[in-house]
């Protein structure tokens, strides 16, 4: 077991949280360690092929998660797999293992939050603050639109106006456009980014934030899964355990930012407290919530599809406005199929496929335990989920899709059957009887410990979280470097 304590921070994960915090941190001049249970994946990068298939997409699996009869269970598939798959009371969560974390597998939505996000943080953190931090993650991602269908955004701007809905462009971390297509490819409309992108026009983390820390010094770390974080004399002791070799590593460092993602900092955070590698933290785990996500397929007219698949996974966005000032959900509209390179997806459901994604303002009482070895999830059923199908149908019948749209029961709750954007059980908040991190992302009682994911957003942001996660931890960060002193970047 080796014992190091060379770095002046480290940071657990890779993802929207992870690579953001240690970016920004290591251009401070700070020496940091980026510790990532999975590996290196993208094939324009000379490492191994992001699935593009249905069948490549199930020999990715690198681990399944159980929770059932009040225990947790582990199972794992591939060392080297790119997806985790959890299954949570009939909910089904697809996580990345992967340097670059989920902006491998995922559309790169990266929209900002509804208003109401900004009222729910502490006082001391305000929209003003961060808008600084969400511009210096678009500009780093370069982030805009995709080119729009002019045919589906006019059918989708009637119902807006009919609707009174905000029909609005889908900002993407990918790049559209090149004057360098050899060493910076655009996308190449082939639709086939939702699990990855081998093109290299998809501006995940890895390619982009990640790359930046490691010129500034960075050390990455891939393939370590950490087991606990430990209190010790002088800061934290970060245990691993080192796929490539079995061997457990020991790291030492003042100062630890814990951004594995929610349902992983949540089992590390949990499996430490149980073990007494940490002293008790009141409120972990609570405040929990799988989303109120809701994907549904419809089969539409042969005339609004083209005959070749062509696009990029995202093409429009909706936002459906609540009771008073505030928005209630957010629809997504995406290029179907989903995966068109699998043959069998192609033969079941052919090229007609619509695909529509609502995000919305789950209550988040969820709660997440740690039992059995492993995270056992408490997550109630939602109203909004009937809402959301609801107007999912309406949206499918701008393609031409013509069924009864289904009524909401307020009285009917439902669960998620995918979910895509667990947040919460870190929640941020302005003392410890009300969360667990402060507005600084510092852990309550616990100095020198930060967390910079999806599990410290104390409300749903309506659009997805991606950006707001890395924004935070940009603002976490800020936070780390102003109070060790560090103010001088290196170039």
């Amino acid at each position: 077991m080796n014992k190091s304590q060379d770095f002046d921070v480290i940071v657990i994960g890779s993802g929207y949280g992870g690579a953001s915090a240690a970016e920004s941190l290591s251009r401070a001049g700070l020496k940091v360690c980026i510790v990532e249970r999975g590996t290196w994946w993208g094939a324009f990068e000379g490492h191994r092929p992001l699935p593009e298939t249905l069948p490549q997409v199930l020999r990715s699996l690198a681990r399944l998660n159980l929770s059932a009869f009040g225990r947790g269970v582990s199972i794992p598939l591939s060392n080297r797999g790119l997806l985790e798959v959890s299954l949570h009371q009939g909910t089904i969560v697809v996580n990345a293992a992967a340097v670059g974390g989920n902006s491998l597998v995922s559309g790169n939505y990266m929209r900002r939050p509804a208003p109401q996000f900004f009222a729910a943080l502490p006082p001391e953190l305000t929209a003003a603050e961060l808008t600084p931090h969400y511009e210096r993650i678009e500009h780093a991602l370069e982030v805009s639109p995709g080119p729009p269908d002019e045919d589906k955004q006019a059918r989708l701007s009637a119902l807006a106006g009919r609707e009174k809905w905000q029909l609005g462009p889908t900002p993407q971390s990918i790049r559209w456009e090149s004057d360098d297509p050899a060493s910076k490819p655009p996308c190449t409309l082939c639709n086939r980014c939702m699990f990855g992108c081998n093109v290299g026009a998809k501006l995940s983390f890895d390619k982009t934030l990640i790359a930046t820390a490691m010129k500034a010094g960075a050390v990455v770390r891939d393939l370590c899964t950490v087991q606990t974080v430990a209190r010790v004399p002088g800061g934290y002791e970060v245990r691993s355990r080192d796929a490539r070799t079995g061997s457990s590593e020991v790291l030492r460092t003042p100062r630890v930012v814990v951004a594995a993602g929610a349902m992983n900092t949540l089992k590390i955070l949990l499996r430490s407290t149980a073990t007494g590698a940490l002293d008790p933290i009141p409120g972990l785990g609570r405040h929990f919530s799988l989303g109120a996500d809701w994907i549904a397929f419809y089969r539409t007219p042969s005339d609004i599809w083209p005959k070749t698949v062509s696009g990029h996974v995202l093409e429009a966005d909706m936002r459906v406005p609540g009771p008073g000032t505030d928005f209630d959900f957010n629809i997504l509209c995406a290029t179907g199929p989903l995966v068109p390179g699998s043959w069998l997806l192609r033969t079941l459901q052919g090229r007609r496929v619509l695909g529509l994604v609502g995000f919305g303002p789950d209550a988040m009482d969820g709660e997440v335990s740690w039992k059995g070895g492993g995270t056992v999830i408490r997550h109630q059923k939602q109203y909004v989920v009937g809402r959301i199908q609801s107007t999912l149908d309406r949206v499918a019948g701008a393609y031409g899709w013509n069924k009864t749209p289904r009524q909401p029961d307020p009285k009917r709750r439902a669960r998620p059957w995918l979910s895509a954007h667990p947040i919460g059980g870190c929640r941020m908040a302005a003392d410890a009887s009300r969360g667990v991190v402060d507005f600084r992302g510092e852990v309550f009682g616990h100095p020198g410990l930060y967390v910079a994911d999806a599990s410290i957003l104390p409300i749903m942001t309506i659009a997805g979280p991606q950006l707001s996660v890395s924004a935070l931890a940009s603002w976490i960060s800020e936070r780390i470097v102003k109070a060790d002193g560090h103010s001088q970047r290196r170039g």
